[in-house]
């Protein structure tokens, strides 16, 4: 079920990428054409940036992104660096992963960016029949 995935992935992937001190999944909801939250870890309203977000599943491909400026946006949400990771499955948009840190001078390397690639094409899996299940 695709609750429980998206709770295992935010609560467990702290534990194997430590730098990871947010997680989020998110589902696009086609008929609507929204991006809705599945979970997220801490329990405290997620703090994404939306532009990010659209940005990866734009581009349909993962990307990490590193604070370099002190831009507006980027400076509100108190973030250092993230991985966005868009979810397809027979090349349908399914959703997104992402992880985000705050502390200051701490990112994410092509390591953690590939790894969390993997965990997304795994996660595809199960949310692609999920989603073809609920539409019929």
């Amino acid at each position: 079920d695709k609750d429980m995935l998206s709770e295992w992935f935010v609560n467990t992937v702290s534990d194997w990428m430590p730098e990871a001190e947010r997680a989020s999944v998110f589902t696009v909801d086609h008929s609507s054409g929204r991006i809705d939250l599945l979970a997220h870890k801490p329990s405290l309203k997620p703090i994404v940036s939306d532009v990010l977000v659209h940005r990866a599943l734009e581009i349909r491909s993962a990307y990490a992104w590193e604070q370099v400026g002190k831009d507006e946006s980027v400076r509100r949400l108190a973030a250092n660096s993230g991985i966005y990771v868009p979810l397809f499955s027979m090349g349908e948009e399914l959703g997104l992963i992402c992880v985000e840190n705050t502390a200051e001078g701490e990112c994410f390397s092509m390591v953690h960016v590939s790894a969390l690639v993997l965990v997304g094409k795994i996660m595809s899996i199960p949310l692609g029949y999920s989603v073809r299940k609920d539409t019929g």
